[in-house]
């Protein structure tokens, strides 16, 4: 039985990161993403930028954001405890394209021992979600 557990609360601006080690928080981590806000299309094709044949505004912008929001998930993962399983939680797209990225390193994928969508959460609302998780994972099998 593993006593080192870590929540992961995810979405394209932050990740907060909560270690508990023997039922006790051992410590939070925050990582911000910088990654620019997804601009709004009002419905035209976009218009080529200079230098860039047959590339447009919005596909330029797409892209932009994908390599910041990879660097930020790999900023992540990088921060994630050494050995700690893990609970991922957030809403939406990001905690699923998190999870695509962990999920490319087996030893990080055999880790996960839950995953849930969740709104924001307090760092105290996080520890009970973690807590709620290891006291089932600790209980023994019928």
């Amino acid at each position: 039985m593993n006593d080192r557990y870590a929540a992961i609360w995810i979405d394209h601006a932050q990740a907060q990161i909560v270690q508990m080690e023997n039922g006790q928080r051992h410590s939070v981590r925050t990582i911000e993403s910088f990654a620019e806000p997804r601009h709004r299309t009002t419905g035209q094709t976009g218009v080529p930028l200079p230098g860039h044949l047959g590339c447009n505004t919005e596909s330029h912008d797409r892209n932009r954001r994908a390599g910041e929001l990879n660097r930020f998930y790999d900023q992540v993962i990088e921060a994630i405890p050494e050995g700690a399983e893990l609970v991922v939680m957030g809403p939406g797209f990001a905690k699923r394209d998190f999870l695509k990225r962990l999920r490319l390193d087996p030893e990080l994928d055999s880790r996960i021992l839950r995953v849930q969508t969740s709104s924001k959460l307090s760092v105290n609302q996080i520890v009970a979600e973690l807590r709620k998780v290891t006291r089932r994972t600790a209980a023994p099998g019928f």
